[in-house]
């Protein structure tokens, strides 16, 4: 009971902060839809991927053709106005012959939870070994990657359940990955052939605490076991990360609001916004005068003071209506301005009061998603 109180403190104090449009640290974006299932190994949505990549945050860095830049930058301290990339983890490749290739995990040693907790070798372990369990039935594949033993692992656990609990127990301990292995504090991979770069982006996979998601009790290197009980993951509820962002609140059938806290915590450092509102936009409603009490486009509610921006189809509609708005009647003015994209179907409209034209320029955005991912790169007036 205590903690759905604080839960609900929490939610009022998030929605009166959010209501003031002079906080320069809260953020409110419209969106058209989210999904609800934030789990970064059970999300299926690209809208439920935005949200897991500001909570959780994945072992490597990309570059600009999204894919895995091998060189993390681990040993230096990580700092988010820089232009380089830091990562959680770098990844090489150690060594090859015709039949083996081995790719070593080197994991950085200042990343923490948001309650201080270390990230390290357990944690990565834990979340491979969970996403190779023949149990887990998410949408990560990666189980289809060609490492060294992990069919004899998979038929093994299988075979091991079908036994007592008492011998199932004692086969399951003596089961690991033969091609997975820890060499001090970097964890080594082996493979039968060399990985594609789609294959290496499988790899790239989240990183979930093992102290969230798992038990530290139930890991135990020795007698093989990585933080659950193998045959049987569960889908924790936790949804915390050591990403940008920690979910302040879940949305529900009822509410239309989702709210994101930044992580104090994040190895990167504090982001300038403090809180995140997505809001969707719903359908018109209107009162018995007919006059309009909530929902519609993001134009009204940017006048109305409920959102700073969102993603829209730039059409006629919107062409005819913003300037409606604007003491100067047109697109760009002093409530409501419009930011065109390349394709000139789509775009932003946004608070004129809330948001810098030119800081929002240089974001160099493709879409409404892309300028959510780069909210380290964006402040409010």
């Amino acid at each position: 009971m205590k903690k759905l109180i604080s839960l609900i403190s929490l939610i009022l104090i998030l929605v009166l902060v959010g209501c003031s449009s002079n906080n320069s640290s809260i953020l409110r974006i419209g969106v058209s839809s989210i999904g609800s299932n934030f789990h970064p190994y059970y999300y299926t949505l690209e809208s439920e991927e935005v949200v897991v990549d500001l909570v959780h945050e994945r072992l490597f860095s990309t570059g600009e053709d999204g894919n895995i830049i091998f060189d993390g930058n681990i040993d230096e301290v990580a700092d988010l106005k820089s232009n380089i990339n830091f990562s959680i983890a770098s990844l090489n490749e150690t060594s090859s012959t015709d039949s083996e290739y081995k790719y070593v995990i080197s994991i950085r040693e200042d990343v923490r939870t948001p309650d201080g907790t270390e990230i390290g070798y357990k944690d990565v372990l834990f979340d491979i070994y969970y996403l190779l369990d023949p149990s887990y039935k998410g949408p990560i594949t990666l189980n289809t990657l060609p490492i060294k033993g992990l069919e004899a692992y998979i038929d093994g656990v299988k075979e091991a359940l079908k036994l007592s609990k008492t011998k199932s127990q004692a086969a399951l301990d003596l089961l690991k990955v033969e091609g997975i292995n820890l060499k001090g504090e970097t964890i080594e991979i082996t493979t039968t052939r060399k990985l594609t770069n789609e294959e290496l982006n499988i790899l790239n996979i989240h990183i979930i605490p093992l102290d969230y998601y798992g038990k530290s009790s139930m890991f135990n290197l020795k007698n093989n076991r990585f933080g659950f009980q193998k045959g049987a993951v569960e889908q924790a509820s936790s949804l915390k990360g050591i990403g940008k962002y920690q979910l302040a609140s879940v949305m529900t059938f009822d509410s239309y609001d989702l709210y994101l806290k930044r992580n104090n915590a994040y190895y990167k450092g504090k982001l300038k916004i403090e809180i995140i509102k997505l809001t969707i936009l719903r359908e018109k409603e209107y009162d018995d005068d007919g006059y309009r009490i909530q929902g519609g486009d993001a134009f009204y509610l940017i006048d109305n003071n409920e959102i700073d921006i969102a993603y829209v189809d730039i059409d006629d509609y919107l062409r005819d209506e913003v300037p409606r708005y604007n003491m100067n009647l047109e697109l760009n003015g002093d409530v409501i301005s419009v930011l065109e994209l390349e394709d000139e179907t789509k775009g932003f409209v946004y608070s004129t009061k809330r948001i810098d034209k030119e800081t929002l320029e240089k974001m160099n955005l493709n879409n409404g998603f892309d300028f959510i991912n780069k909210i380290d790169q964006f402040s409010l007036k």
